[in-house]
């Protein structure tokens, strides 16, 4: 544990942390300096070379809010391998979430191409003209309607993917997710002990549980979960 970075695995060739919400990935606009990439250098300074510039080790990415296992590059050889294996679709991943709606289905596919929403740049959206295919599988693990528990594998990697079919497509938008749901009425229909464990938290509830893929280099399959946030450990006990 390292600045609150909790490393899953290493070895030689990559490196699985379980990242925590409200940490930026990698350097951009508006956040110049100690994002996960700045912090595993401190720890593997040889990951500098390894990817695009500016992005060391990057094979994928979570958003700000969202915690959880991400695996990175520490070779070439792996991460050529590791962005071809995501590409190809071959590393599993799996989310837990904390929905409100009235989902029907206990489980279900939701298909719908995802792209850039039309009027807000910040925000994506279902674009069946320009939009990119996009596959996600969810399965109820707890109903408290409105409220559930969901446990989502998403089997495309499209930015923002699972919030925007979560609420898109199965009207049940991420609690406290800002941009695609509303936290407000959120708060207002949970009980008071979870508003109050939930406070001010500015991130939705969503976490990248595990992460299962044959490595790169060895051939062996690899299996990592990723302890759920303490705050977002409560809300699921409370409920």
């Amino acid at each position: 544990m390292t600045e609150g970075i909790e490393v899953l695995h290493e070895d030689d060739h990559l490196v699985v942390v379980n990242k925590p919400p409200g940490l930026v990935v990698h350097p951009g606009a508006g956040h110049p300096s100690r994002t996960l990439v700045d912090i595993l250098l401190d720890l593997f300074p040889a990951m500098a070379p390894i990817g695009e510039k500016g992005r060391p080790g990057v094979v994928h990415r979570l958003d700000k809010g969202t915690s959880g296992a991400m695996v990175l590059a520490k070779s070439h050889k792996a991460y050529r391998s590791l962005v071809s294996l995501f590409s190809r679709q071959q590393i599993t991943k799996k989310y837990q979430c904390l929905a409100r709606g009235k989902i029907k289905a206990p489980e279900g596919i939701l298909e719908a191409p995802i792209g850039r929403h039309p009027t807000r740049r910040q925000k994506m959206a279902i674009n069946r003209i320009k939009g990119k295919e996009a596959q996600t599988r969810y399965s109820v693990a707890l109903e408290r309607a409105p409220f559930f528990l969901l446990n989502i594998w998403p089997k495309s990697g499209r930015t923002h993917q699972i919030r925007v079919h979560l609420s898109s497509l199965l009207k049940a938008p991420i609690v406290n997710d800002w941009t695609y749901g509303n936290p407000t009425q959120d708060k207002m229909l949970l009980n008071p002990k979870i508003r109050e464990i939930i406070g001010d938290y500015p991130h939705p509830l969503l976490h990248a549980r595990a992460l299962e893929l044959t490595h790169p280099i060895t051939g062996k399959n690899i299996q990592v979960k990723a302890p759920v946030p303490t705050l977002f450990q409560r809300v699921i006990d409370s409920l």
